[in-house]
């Protein structure tokens, strides 16, 4: 049974040369990919994506696991091969929109194809164990046209040697910053994995500036399923996160109002799970902190319904209007170069010009249920990407971080040092 997740390490633990395995119940040693994403300043990891398979773990088992020092697996020369081996092997994913009376189509092979020279796109996973492709492709009519705002985004991770083990990861992003046009967009939607349906929604609207995501697995009746708890005392030890009470337990009737408090309808496309929709109230909120509260009852429970709450929370994040990817360089925005140093999305600015940074086309074509901020922002995907790895999170944070210096105006901004001036 394969598995992947996020570790942290504290400053000398682990050096970027010395490997890991995991030792099991029995004494055994399982072999681990480390892809190492972060480094403290003395060299040392500071943040890794942990991958292995597991040789056998029956229905609701549990399997504790000890990492160790020891003989990492040897690399494999990466390249696009694999990903195109998968395709040859029968793999195929897409994304279908309808629109404005108009029907538009990516596909995973569109994106690979297109990925050679293309921004944006690679490996995120590469090893042994485990690897991880990343592309884009444009959403495109029948005659070629490709509609203006919106993109679609591929990730497929596969473990070599474990026939149909992969999971499948489509994005649709309305996030293009200097695109004339902006707002939001009502369409029907589907997206298929390995031939079959793996989500629809008549009439879905999707907010300018926002994106979400589907994951499936190819083979579904080989999906792993499970649930990693991290080492709580350890990441709190590391100070990756605040020093929390693990003498204190959350009650049960906590955990129960959680799944009261997130019925199905708060989650999915183009929702924000528990966040509060107005992030300017004041006063005392469960979504703000240096962790919100869901966060930090998962790190002191590691309760499978914290986590559910906590990952509706980090997959909502992509349904708020502050996401802007440079289309020069398929990443999101930075404002701290000379190239953006007079991007703005101070309010203040919206009505003057000429601007790098077209506006909404037109009033109220760009209104939201969802009022975002600087000062009263949640963290809302940090802790799921120190635990999963999982490069969208790791996205959501490079948005909200880049969105904070955007909400200044360039002069008080440091006309391209991305300075978080306004509202402070």
């Amino acid at each position: 049974m394969p598995f992947t997740f996020g570790q942290v390490f504290a400053p000398g633990d682990l050096r970027k040369n010395e490997g890991l395995a995991a030792r099991l119940d029995d004494g055994a040693l399982l072999p681990l990919q480390a892809d190492v994403k972060a480094t403290h300043a003395d060299g040392s990891v500071r943040h890794a994506v942990l991958s292995g398979v597991l040789p056998r773990l029956g229905a609701r088992g549990n399997a504790a696991v000890a990492l160790v020092k020891g003989e990492a697996p040897a690399p494999r020369a990466g390249g696009s091969q694999a990903i195109d081996s998968l395709l040859a092997d029968g793999l195929d994913a897409g994304v279908t929109i309808e629109i404005g009376g108009a029907t538009y189509r990516a596909t995973l092979a569109n994106a690979v194809a297109g990925a050679r020279g293309g921004k944006g796109a690679g490996l995120w996973l590469d090893g042994p164990l485990v690897r991880e492709w990343r592309g884009a492709a444009p959403l495109k009519a029948q005659g070629g046209a490709a509609h203006p705002l919106l993109e679609a985004r591929f990730a497929v991770r596969w473990y070599p040697g474990l026939d149909r083990q992969a999971r499948v990861e489509v994005v649709v992003e309305n996030t293009k910053t200097f695109q004339a046009g902006a707002r939001n967009l009502d369409y029907d939607v589907e997206v298929e994995v390995g031939g079959r349906t793996v989500y629809a929604k008549k009439g879905l609207r999707h907010y300018h500036h926002a994106r979400w995501r589907q994951l499936a697995w190819w083979n579904a009746a080989r999906a792993p399923d499970l649930h990693v708890r991290p080492d709580s005392a350890y990441l709190i030890a590391s100070r990756a996160v605040s020093n929390y009470d693990q003498g204190i337990a959350p009650s049960e009737l906590s955990l129960v109002n959680q799944v009261k408090r997130l019925p199905e309808e708060k989650t999915g496309p183009m929702t924000i799970g528990p966040v509060n929709p107005y992030m300017p109230a004041t006063g005392g909120r469960n979504d703000i902190g240096p962790l919100p509260a869901w966060s930090v009852q998962y790190l002191l429970s590691k309760d499978p319904r914290a986590l559910r709450t906590m990952v509706a929370a980090a997959e909502g994040s992509g349904s708020w209007s502050i996401h802007l990817r440079d289309e020069r360089t398929g990443y999101p925005l930075r404002t701290d170069s000379a190239a953006n140093r007079a991007v703005s999305t101070h309010m203040n600015l919206a009505d003057k010009g000429p601007l790098p940074v077209p506006r909404c086309a037109a009033k109220g074509l760009c209104e939201t249920p969802y009022k975002h901020d600087t000062s009263h922002q949640p963290s809302l995907a940090y802790l799921p990407y120190l635990l999963t790895g999982d490069y969208y999170y790791l996205e959501e944070l490079q948005f909200w971080a880049a969105s904070n210096p955007l909400e200044t105006d360039p002069v008080n901004s440091g006309h391209g040092q991305g300075l978080v001036r306004w509202q402070q």
